[in-house]
């Protein structure tokens, strides 16, 4: 099932991919990300498309590793 790359769904990516960057390197008083919104404006899918995205970064970041498991 392919999802539409609404405005909504790129917003949540991008703000998730800085928070990650944000927080990569961060001991304490990490950032975190709160999706609001009215029901059925896809906010399931805008945060699996960002766990997706983080994980095809980390996939092609460390190619050869097939044990590893990155947590968002």
């Amino acid at each position: 099932m392919l999802t539409v790359s609404t405005s909504f769904v790129e917003k949540t990516r991008i703000c998730g991919r800085r928070l990650v960057l944000l927080n990569r390197h961060a001991i304490s008083a990490r950032r975190g990300l709160m999706v609001s919104g009215l029901p059925g404006t896809g906010k399931t899918s805008a945060i699996a498309q960002l766990g997706r995205a983080h994980e095809l970064l980390d996939r092609a970041r460390h190619p050869k590793v097939s044990d590893r498991i990155p947590v968002l």
